[in-house]
């Protein structure tokens, strides 16, 4: 977990305990202790991450006053039976190395994207080195990218355009994922997306993506017994 003094929007790994522990208030002690911690250092708001078929951890979670604040929907479809047609002159399309994108003016899918990234680019500087991510120009300005990693699937982490409304750019990306996809011979895309960002899921429904699993985003107002 990290925190500052603003309100903590973070993705920290739910807690794992042996199975010789469960049921025996080991979690819980643990909570305790990191929600103790974080409002020593003033952090006012924690959050974490719970797959939808984890229904203990949800339980767990809710049971200590989280609350279900955001779903992140998984989408996948396979790359042969998108429907993607020619590329409009006026774009350009690159695959580049992720840490040359400039981002600040993107809108993200997911919530995480925002949240974690900073950190993950830190303690994963050698990943990001390597890592690919395709760029959607426009007359010289990025119009979108997605980061994505390859192996018996192409999972993209992190996808982004200049507006939520921009389904064009959107629909470039995934398009070009596909055809990256099938150059390594792999013809599934799998992407994340917040269950709010209903034009991104309508597009790329139309696309031919189906939601295949959810994730549940957890929060908890951090009180000091002080401001109580």
């Amino acid at each position: 977990m990290r925190g500052t003094s603003e309100p903590f929007k973070g993705n920290p790994r739910p807690l794992e305990r042996g199975g010789g522990q469960r049921g025996k208030g080991v979690g819980s002690l643990l909570l305790d202790k990191a929600e103790e911690k974080l409002r020593e250092k003033g952090v006012k708001t924690v959050s974490l991450s719970v797959k939808k078929e984890n229904t203990k951890a949800l339980d767990f979670y809710l049971r200590k006053d989280y609350y279900i604040s955001k779903v992140v929907l998984v989408l996948e479809a396979k790359a042969s039976m998108l429907s993607c047609h020619g590329l409009s002159s006026e774009y350009t399309v690159r695959v580049t190395s992720p840490a040359r994108i400039r981002r600040n003016t993107l809108r993200r899918a997911t919530w995480w994207s925002t949240l974690i990234e900073p950190v993950d680019r830190l303690i994963y500087r050698k990943m990001y080195k390597k890592g690919e991510a395709v760029v959607v120009l426009k007359k010289k300005r990025i119009k979108g990218f997605a980061e994505y990693s390859l192996d018996s699937i192409v999972d993209v982490d992190n996808i982004a355009i200049s507006s939520y409304l921009d389904t064009e750019t959107l629909r470039i990306l995934v398009c070009k994922l596909a055809e990256i996809g099938s150059a390594k011979n792999i013809n599934l895309i799998r992407i994340y997306v917040d269950s709010s960002k209903t034009m991104i899921i309508k597009e790329l429904e139309n696309l031919g993506f189906r939601v295949v699993d959810a994730e549940f985003l957890l929060e908890k107002e951090l009180v000091n017994e002080n401001e109580e």
